[in-house]
């Protein structure tokens, strides 16, 4: 840049414009949304996907549990149900958006009719097996049984307090009263029979709820405790779709060398969301890879990993993922701007993204590959 401003004769006012220009566009990450003019489409558009997504994720995967009895048959069939999840998504990641970037108003269009004919397609396959399925009977809504449960354990465990401290009062008076005389039996600690080993147990107190309930309950605030652990590692994982992506449109997007070579010439500028394409490689490869092998192999030897080992691995995993996009990040600016001192780019390309021009550093977006390899394994453990 330096070079090209030496050779023009611009006006200060000018340069500084073409200065402001280009920090805008390495900022730039397609504006406010609701300032657009199709915001009110988009954003419905949104709340049903959202809507439609949650009714289908929450539903799906009992469903699914419901049609296995057997414990190790449910886990192989969520690892194979979750490997042919992201068989669709590598397909959705490496044909839509490279028409979507690259056919222009044709492929933007093919890219948003193309899901919703494959929905389609699915319900009518899901209607059609319907009666091979085993289906439960509604029986009321679980959450509020569950709500109930607690509240009644809650006030149940109070009241029993109280009780319990009356008649230690009441036995204390007793003793005192005895203790001149010397006669009866000394017990000032002698309490009401607690048939209840903790305060959820309290919920069985006159019989409105049955032990195996208490049990049931019991065991979901454990996998309540195990699901709050996970949300750290959810914030992380959601990078890919926001902070990776907006990383991705600020780097080079033409690839060189013999990496470019693999592809055709029209081929080399490829879609930033393709990165995701190596989170979903490497979890197609490593699920069928540890169910299959890895964790067969350390079970014959007595040392598979628990669950909750796997967990923790696959956050740590996940942290170091960040980590890289983290330094990655920090090199991208370093080349971008050089030192501090710099008023406007040092090192990049002008690139255009649909309707939007992004500059971009001069490095290579295939730098992202680790950040999303490390993410993908992170996702198998987990």
């Amino acid at each position: 840049p330096r070079k090209l401003f030496n050779q023009i004769s611009v006006p200060h006012q000018q340069l500084g414009n073409i200065c402001s220009k280009l920090i805008q566009d390495e900022n730039s990450t397609g504006g406010n949304m609701f300032e657009q003019n199709c915001s009110p489409i988009v954003i419905a558009s949104l709340c049903c996907l959202a809507i439609g997504s949650g009714a289908l994720k929450a539903n799906l995967s009992p469903l699914g549990a419901q049609q296995i009895k057997d414990p190790v048959e449910q886990s192989r069939f969520f690892n194979w149900f979750y490997w042919a999840c992201n068989v669709g998504s590598f397909a959705a990641y490496f044909f839509l958006t490279y028409t979507q970037q690259n056919l222009g108003k044709d492929g933007r269009l093919a890219g948003y009719l193309v899901p919703p004919v494959a929905m389609t397609i699915a319900s009518l396959a899901f209607v059609a097996c319907r009666p091979m399925f085993r289906l439960r009977k509604p029986a009321g809504s679980l959450l509020t049984r569950v709500v109930r449960l607690l509240a009644a354990a809650v006030s149940a465990s109070f009241r029993l307090r109280r009780q319990r401290k009356r008649r230690l009062l009441a036995d204390g008076e007793s003793d005192s009263n005895n203790s001149g005389s010397g006669s009866g039996d000394s017990a000032p600690m002698r309490l009401h029979a607690a048939a209840y080993d903790d305060w959820l147990d309290c919920a069985r107190h006159g019989g409105r709820f049955t032990e195996g309930e208490v049990h049931d309950v019991r065991a979901l605030l454990r996998v309540v405790l195990i699901f709050v652990s996970i949300i750290p590692y959810w914030l992380l994982y959601f990078q890919m779709q926001s902070t990776y992506l907006v990383q991705g449109l600020h780097l080079r997007l033409q690839l060189d060398g013999s990496i470019a070579n693999i592809f055709r010439a029209r081929y080399r500028t490829i879609p930033p969301a393709w990165l995701s394409l190596c989170d979903i490689v490497v979890i197609i490869a490593l699920i069928p890879l540890l169910t299959k092998l890895v964790f067969p192999w350390l079970e014959r030897r007595g040392k598979h990993p628990s669950l909750a080992t796997q967990i923790l691995l696959g956050m740590s995993i996940a942290l170091a993922s960040v980590l890289c996009a983290g330094v990655l990040e920090s090199y991208r600016l370093s080349v971008l701007w050089g030192n501090s001192t710099n008023l406007w780019p040092v090192d990049y390309v002008q690139q255009q993204i649909g309707n939007m021009n992004y500059t971009a550093a001069n490095v290579s977006i295939m730098w992202q590959v680790p950040q999303y390899c490390l993410m993908g394994t992170a996702e198998a453990f987990m």
